[in-house]
């Protein structure tokens, strides 16, 4: 295993190219069959709560909005055993009164996170024990994020939007398919870069 790494970067999407990722999730009708939720490309609402999940696998539904993504974004993404191959994209709502806290699989190495909006209030981005202020554009890279603690506070008003790119180990194994305590409690530190916690369908 790695060690861990928390890399931030300001700016990287442009207010164009947030927009447009949003309106991929916009149009997208929501999935009513489970069994089509679990695993595939599919919008749905995490149940107990309002949060709107566009889930991207490079599968028949989904393949061409996740390669458009995946053309926007590919410069930003890192090197790295943990960052072998993208698994599956999620477009990401959280209206207000969501929050969301570490729901990562145990095979997930690692995640890059994207901030598409803003206009909404509180939200703050939580990695280990950094309290993040990540403005609209702004990029995160993580790693072991089943190991980690990474979660968005709750929204207070508005809602944020945010893009993650995941890979886990059991992708990296099929790339060749593929076409490319009090010590622990968060304490408040200025940095700029996003972050959210994986929405799981249990």
């Amino acid at each position: 295993m790695q060690d861990n790494i928390l890399t931030l970067g300001n700016r990287v999407l442009d207010e164009e190219q947030c927009n447009a990722v949003i309106a991929l999730a916009v149009r997208q009708a929501f999935t009513e069959e489970e069994d089509e939720i679990e695993g595939g490309t599919s919008r749905f609402k995490v149940d107990h709560s309002e949060i709107e999940v566009y889930n991207i696998v490079p599968d028949e539904v989904g393949d061409a909005d996740f390669e458009k993504i995946y053309s926007w974004v590919e410069d930003f993404l890192p090197d790295g055993e943990c960052f072998e191959e993208p698994s599956h994209i999620q477009i990401i709502c959280y209206p207000v009164d969501s929050y969301e806290f570490n729901t990562s699989q145990e095979e997930d190495t690692g995640l890059v996170l994207f901030n598409l909006s803003e206009g909404y209030h509180g939200g703050n981005l939580v990695v280990d024990s950094s309290i993040i202020n990540d403005k609209v554009g702004d990029m995160l890279i993580v790693n072991n994020p089943s190991l980690r603690s990474v979660g968005v506070l709750p929204i207070t008003a508005g809602e944020k939007w945010m893009l993650g790119v995941w890979f886990n180990e059991n992708q990296n194994q099929d790339s060749d398919n593929y076409h490319h305590g009090d010590d622990d409690q968060p304490t408040e530190e200025k940095t700029d870069g996003p972050t959210f916690a994986k929405v799981v369908i249990k």
